[in-house]
């Protein structure tokens, strides 16, 4: 996953870099790079949830941990066209009461918004999604999903 990540990013780096001739007195171009970085963002956050379990509650106890980090890149390209893209990862891990906690949740997205007059915007983004874990009742099913969204969205401010 973390090759994947690195892939990506050097990817959009790679597209980001631009040659442009530098402004000089020789007859001859001499080549200059210019590394254009659009607006990456990373985010990561550790939340801890604990409860100690009451005298005539004891199976009432809560230890669980929620890591969660988040890539994001956005470019825009002109006033009225924004793209976007990036990976989540959320995780819950602990103990509730006696039942175990640990799922992990994964979402990948990449869209286009579009600036459709002064105060109206258009979105189309695509959304690849997974979700682990293990089975919080004994020999119950594992919590895994996967799948596909694509969300279309329309906005009118007032």
């Amino acid at each position: 996953m973390c090759r994947l990540l690195a892939l990506g990013l050097f990817t959009l780096l790679a597209l980001a870099v631009k040659p442009s001739p530098s402004p000089s007195a020789s007859p001859l171009p001499t080549p200059r790079v210019t590394v254009t970085v659009s607006d990456f963002a990373f985010d990561a956050v550790e939340d801890y949830l604990s409860r100690p379990a009451d005298a005539g509650q004891p199976l009432d106890v809560v230890a669980t941990r929620y890591p969660q980090v988040v890539l994001s890149w956005a470019h825009r390209f002109n006033k009225n066209v924004l793209a976007v893209g990036g990976y989540g990862r959320f995780a819950a891990m602990g103990t509730w009461a006696i039942a175990p906690v640990d799922g992990i949740y994964g979402l990948g997205f990449a869209g286009v918004e579009f600036a459709t007059g002064p105060k109206t915007a258009f979105l189309v983004q695509a959304r690849r999604y997974a979700l682990v874990g293990v089975p919080s009742i004994p020999y119950g099913p594992p919590p895994t999903m996967r799948g596909s969204a694509v969300i279309v969205d329309q906005r009118i401010a007032l």
